[in-house]
């Protein structure tokens, strides 16, 4: 959460507690099937779009 911007701390940590309609944490993460990632280096990027 360091990384976040000062603002969102409140609204994160709602989000990631108790999620719903209204605080949505995909709003500001994206999650991935493992089965379908693999690694290919060391820094961390992904590619795509949200829906």
């Amino acid at each position: 959460m360091a990384v976040v911007e000062p603002g969102l701390h409140y609204g994160l940590g709602r989000s990631l507690r108790s999620p719903d309609m209204d605080n949505d944490p995909l709003w500001l993460f994206s999650r991935f099937d493992p089965a379908e990632a693999e690694v290919v280096g060391d820094v961390v990027r992904t590619r795509g779009r949200m829906t």
